[in-house]
């Protein structure tokens, strides 16, 4: 894949999978990597307003001032009727957020996607509530690999060839009924597609993201409710996605960022709280952050700072030596407790350093 910093680089781990090791002895203080591209990013519906959809600025319960209007629409794609448009569902902390947004090259075809899903969604709100869902049911299904593959075979085969014989205005009336949860994960999805189509093929961002692990037979399998979740999330995307994301929209691609996101995206947190009392308010996808392993006792701090996040040294390293962030736990938490959450979260059993040593001492103790 290539070097992500003159620090570190990537190995394989004799226990498997990989890590990030440093390259030289390191200071204290080093900021070993700056990242600011995000590939899919999705902020909470229930802050929508509350946060800046640019720099991630939360205004602690007050509204964001600066939205994007048919004016700002006009000038970007003259001669295109915008009357009726709904803002897309972006709010902004700043004029200057704002315009920043709009300077993205090609941002039209972002706001469009996302000012389809808005509409359908608030259709779908007005419409009442759907037939409730079976969540034991769903949640019951033995999950495999092959069973996974099956249903999304069988949507290519059933579903979408009977999406394409419609007329294009009845292929409105296949869109499944559009949640909260499901308006939110399309715009993320939306947002990867879009990166991705105008990333430079040899970019940071787009090699990292191509090499990342997906995670998605670990995650179904724990939450079986999720494969159903993701095919409704494809299939609105599918018919809600102007035809210059349409394009790009594929079932292998489509599984890889869902399965990327999950054990790999990045928090976006309320600041100066404690991680007991801060809100979540949604996550990113940061491909070429992602490689960093957890530990309880991390030698990284991450930082962030509007769209940029930064890692850096909590002590000094020597070389060779494994750098390891913090995934969102309560590291004062008792050991049990802190495996328990990265079992149930990320799927793994944490073994790092202060790990190991507490079961050991526990395991002394008790025998």
């Amino acid at each position: 894949m290539g070097p992500i910093s003159e620090f570190f680089s990537i190995q394989n781990t004799e226990y498997g999978g990989r890590a990030c090791f440093s390259n030289t002895a390191l200071a204290r203080g080093t900021v070993i990597l700056d990242a600011d591209e995000c590939l899919g990013e999705s902020i909470s519906y229930e802050f929508r307003k509350e946060i800046c959809h640019f720099c991630f600025l939360y205004n602690y319960g007050k509204k964001m001032k600066w939205r994007i209007g048919a004016f700002e629409m006009e000038q970007l794609e003259p001669g295109t009727n915008w009357k009726g448009f709904r803002g897309a569902g972006l709010w902004f902390c700043s004029q200057q957020c704002r315009d920043a947004f709009l300077r993205q090259e090609h941002v039209v075809e972002l706001i469009q996607g996302y000012e389809n899903l808005l509409h359908a969604l608030q259709i779908t709100q007005k419409s009442g509530s759907p037939q409730k869902t079976d969540e034991q049911k769903l949640n019951s299904f033995l999950i495999s690999s092959e069973l996974i593959d099956r249903q999304w075979e069988q949507l290519q085969e059933n579903w979408i060839k009977h999406v394409l014989r419609l007329k294009p205005n009845k292929r409105i009336l296949q869109c499944p009924h559009i949640t909260e949860e499901t308006y939110c994960c399309a715009r993320s999805v939306c947002t990867s597609l879009f990166q991705l189509k105008h990333l430079d093929s040899t970019s940071l961002t787009k090699r990292s993201f191509d090499v990342l692990q997906s995670n998605e037979l670990s995650k179904i399998s724990r939450f079986p409710i999720l494969l159903s979740f993701q095919i409704a999330v494809y299939q609105v995307l599918y018919i809600l996605l102007p035809p210059s994301l349409h394009s790009q929209l594929s079932v292998p691609l489509f599984r890889h960022i869902m399965g990327t996101e999950y054990g790999n995206a990045f928090g976006i947190w309320q600041a100066g709280e404690s991680i007991d009392d801060r809100e979540y308010l949604g996550y990113r996808l940061i491909p070429q952050a992602s490689f960093f392993n957890h530990s309880c006792d991390p030698n990284i701090d991450k930082i962030a700072n509007g769209r940029k996040m930064s890692f850096i040294l909590n002590r000094d390293v020597q070389p060779g030596t494994q750098l390891c962030i913090a995934y969102n736990c309560n590291l004062k938490l008792p050991v049990a407790d802190r495996r328990h959450v990265m079992k149930e979260n990320w799927f793994f059993d944490c073994l790092c350093e202060k790990c190991s040593s507490e079961l050991q001492t526990i395991h002394k103790c008790l025998f």
